[in-house]
């Protein structure tokens, strides 16, 4: 995944020569592209390796997570991955309209087998997060000013985090969670809010999220002014969250102001 905020763009038709024996080990191929597009456009995007035509369908603006199947054997030392990109549409649009926007590659790797697959228990999946720069505590916020921290992620397991977008269900795709709780109290979370992983990440895979931390209630409500210990950890919606199986939390101590 590349470095945080940073994207390699393409104008369309874009290549990398990579190692053919990697490749040979591996079913699929992983590819996280940005395609900037107004909502609801689509995008039509061709993958080819070696001039053989390995993906072909459309995706959303914003991020997606395209898995490639590999076709083998791959023949010679070196194999060139070429991704073309198509100009966006958005539905109803006439014919001939022009498209609009560009696409961004923001990572490639080959996945082996058995990583991309969803196992069924929890067991499967662990989680490692660092937050960076941390911050004065306790922190302040409020409705008027958020706050917002960067939490390395890693996928310290042994199968992928799907996204939402990819299983075009929230069940089973795996995001930040943020659970609120009275500091020096035991009660029940008093929110518990979410950050979504724009990108499926693989076992091994680390990347840079951006976290806002924003007072709002299980209720919809702003919560009451005072201070909060803040939970943060990966969960696996519908599921579980990876902490009720022995992964770290990050705790935050922030005071919402009036």
């Amino acid at each position: 995944v590349a470095a945080f905020g940073a994207f390699r763009a393409t104008d369309g038709d874009a290549w990398i020569e990579v190692p053919a024996q990697p490749l040979e080990d591996s079913r699929s191929l992983k590819i996280d592209l940005f395609s900037d597009a107004p909502p609801h456009a689509r995008r039509r995007i061709v993958v080819k390796l070696n001039d053989v035509s390995i993906w072909d369908a459309t995706v959303a603006s914003g991020v997606s997570s395209i898995i490639a199947p590999l076709p083998h054997p791959i023949v010679g030392a070196a194999a060139r991955i070429r991704i073309m990109s198509a100009p966006a549409r958005t539905p109803g649009a006439e014919d001939g309209a022009p498209g609009s926007g560009s696409v961004a590659v923001i990572g490639i790797r080959a996945v082996p087998d058995g990583q991309s697959a969803v196992s069924n228990t929890m067991e499967a999946f662990r989680s490692r997060l660092v937050l960076e720069r941390p911050p004065a505590q306790p922190m302040l916020i409020s409705r008027a000013r958020n706050a917002t921290v960067v939490i390395a992620i890693a996928n310290a397991g042994i199968r992928g985090w799907p996204t939402t977008a990819e299983l075009d269900d929230p069940v089973g795709a795996v995001n930040v969670a943020l659970r609120w709780q009275r500091l020096g109290t035991t009660g029940p979370y008093v929110a518990d809010n979410r950050t979504p992983m724009q990108v499926s990440l693989l076992p091994g895979d680390t990347m840079r999220v951006l976290v806002a931390l924003d007072p709002v209630g299980i209720d919809g409500r702003p919560l009451a002014p005072g201070r909060y210990d803040v939970r943060i950890g990966m969960v696996r919606e519908g599921v579980a969250h990876f902490s009720d199986h022995g992964d770290p939390l990050i705790h935050l101590e922030v005071e919402v102001e009036p």
